[in-house]
């Protein structure tokens, strides 16, 4: 209403028309943004690599004048690409500190550098088995596969500790005085472990397969994390029971040697 108190008709005062526009206004920090929503195939390519080669291809447009960006206008890449780099920056330090406490763990339980050494050989071993079964189901670095690295690492070197307090044991026990006794008592305590060994892992991976052949909602996430774990547990086993004893021998073997000087 005017001051008089009679009404004026909008059409006085504006002109009405019915044009497209935006439904809603969004706006951050006082800051108005349209949003623009991209979905990508993560079996073809990884988001972040998708991500790196779109900012790419974009500021090569806006250098080249294809594409201008009237002033005040800026564009942030957002989403679940931030969400993926922030978790990454998380989980670096954390892995770190994992492998850091595992091998602490280890040294407390031996007290012993040439064993804490043998058994630290089981977790690039691991490593590079799960990077194969991630090569072969063409799955993705993310934030899942490290989640998944960082629980391997945390069993990948069960069955050697087991192997070499056995063996351990039996030295202690017989204490070998030639090249031949350390060998046969190095076989002796393999054997020993080669069934309980194979079980651990074998019941591991079976209890691991349903995981790895889902195909319900979630199943993108649970495959990728549990890939590393299945592939690595295979490739650590098999140098725990193979690559392990044989380094245990040598060392013992180097001793006895330096006694016998």
């Amino acid at each position: 209403p005017a001051a008089g108190g009679e009404y004026i008709p909008l059409a006085q005062i504006a002109e009405l028309k019915q044009v497209p526009g935006p439904a809603v206004i969004n706006s951050e920090n006082t800051l108005t943004y349209a949003r623009v929503f991209v979905n990508v195939d993560q079996s073809k390519v990884g988001l972040v690599d998708f991500v790196k080669n779109a900012q790419e291809a974009v500021k090569n447009k806006i250098k080249s004048g294809d594409i201008k960006l009237p002033s005040g206008y800026f564009i942030s890449w957002s989403g679940q690409f931030e969400s993926e780099m922030e978790s990454r920056k998380k989980l670096i330090p954390s892995l770190i500190i994992c492998l850091a406490v595992i091998i602490i763990l280890l040294y407390m339980a031996f007290k012993n550098f040439s064993i804490l050494l043998i058994l630290s050989t089981g977790l690039p071993v691991s490593l590079m088995g799960g990077i194969i079964l991630l090569f072969l189901l063409r799955f993705r670095f993310s934030t899942a596969v490290w989640v998944g690295f960082i629980a391997l690492f945390g069993v990948a070197t069960d069955n050697a500790v087991v192997l070499l307090s056995t063996l351990e044991d039996l030295f202690k026990k017989k204490a070998p005085k030639t090249i031949e006794g350390i060998r046969s008592l190095v076989i002796e305590g393999g054997l020993l472990r080669v069934r309980p060994a194979m079980m651990t892992t074998a019941t591991t991976i079976i209890a691991l397969m349903p995981v790895m052949l889902s195909t319900g909602t979630g199943s993108e996430i649970m495959k990728p994390m549990a890939s590393p774990t299945v592939g690595g547990l295979v490739t650590a086993t098999l140098s725990n029971l193979i690559l392990v004893p044989v380094l245990y021998c040598w060392i013992k073997e180097k001793q006895l040697g330096k006694q016998g000087n």
